[in-house]
């Protein structure tokens, strides 16, 4: 991180120091857990760290091919996600 962030980082709430250009996190500090709804200030904590909190997943039902519409089953794979999430 730049130098220049610090002070961004002392707003949202993070104990933190500059010394000799670099920043220093005084004591642990917990942002979130899993399972939070995410504050404003929360997530603007995370991008300036640039962790990212969620996960975007897409599930193909369907291809056009040939003009056709093709349909994939996805019984299966809705079961298999839902473990995942568990």
């Amino acid at each position: 991180m730049q130098p220049t962030q610090e002070p961004q980082l002392r707003k949202l709430g993070i104990p933190t120091t500059l010394k000799n250009g670099n920043i220093h996190v005084l004591h642990e500090h917990k942002v979130c857990k899993k399972g939070d709804v995410l504050t404003v200030q929360q997530a603007h904590i995370l991008k300036l760290l640039g962790i990212r909190e969620s996960e975007f997943r897409a599930t193909i039902i369907a291809r056009s091919f040939q003009d056709k519409l093709e349909r994939f089953d996805t019984s299966d794979n809705e079961e298999e996600d839902d473990e995942e999430l568990r």
